[in-house]
């Protein structure tokens, strides 16, 4: 991580499932809620700040892998389907997630 910060990928939530998904878990993890988040019990500011790590961001799973691969060397990682970044660690031009 660059400065103790978090710099990542990950599709947009207000376009993507798999955005929203990964929103939910991280407000989840925060919560340390495995089920039943309620509004109440969301961190705001916590999340927040997650999100200002976001850096990179794709409509779409698949177009946002291939633009990590483009700009790995800027980031620290990607949060994608697991089949998504299965199929990147395979690559061999792709440093591992």
């Amino acid at each position: 991580m660059k400065d103790r910060k978090l710099v990542y990928g990950m599709t947009n939530p207000t376009s993507s499932n798999t955005g929203m998904s990964a929103l939910f878990a991280v407000a989840s993890a925060i919560a340390k809620k495995t089920e039943d988040l309620s509004a109440d019990e969301v961190d705001r500011e916590k999340l927040k700040d997650f999100l200002v790590g976001q850096k990179l961001t794709a409509g779409s799973s698949g177009w946002l892998a291939e633009a990590y691969v483009r700009d790995e060397a800027r980031l620290d990682g990607l949060v994608n389907y697991e089949a998504v970044l299965l199929r990147l660690n395979e690559q061999p031009d792709c440093v591992s997630l």
